[in-house]
């Protein structure tokens, strides 16, 4: 996991240690990281990108809301459509709607 966030870095998020973006390339190398997963606002996605495809990354998981522009493959993740998605699958099962379907 990378950030720039200087309160972020060194700390452990989910059992996970936060390295400084600045360290990205060396780690994707020592790593052998082939995929990575962009989930940062907006205005810093193209930014994530170049950078981790510059690192030698293969293939992105894409969470932000903005189509990427880089040469390797990227998977766009809607997850606005996924809580959709979700809501529609917990009403449809509700009892009241099948009440409704009786």
């Amino acid at each position: 996991m990378f950030d720039n966030d200087r309160e972020k870095v060194g700390k452990k998020i989910a059992g996970i240690q936060v390295s400084h973006i600045s360290e990205l390339e060396q780690k994707v190398k020592d790593m052998d990281i082939e995929i990575a997963v962009i989930a940062v606002p907006e205005s810093a996605a193209q930014y994530v990108a170049e950078q981790v495809e510059e690192a030698g990354i293969k293939g992105i998981v894409n969470f932000s809301p903005i189509k990427l522009r880089t040469k390797i493959p990227v998977e766009d993740v809607d997850i606005t459509l996924s809580f959709e998605t979700l809501a529609y699958m917990i009403l449809k099962n509700s009892p009241v709607e099948s009440e409704k379907e009786e």
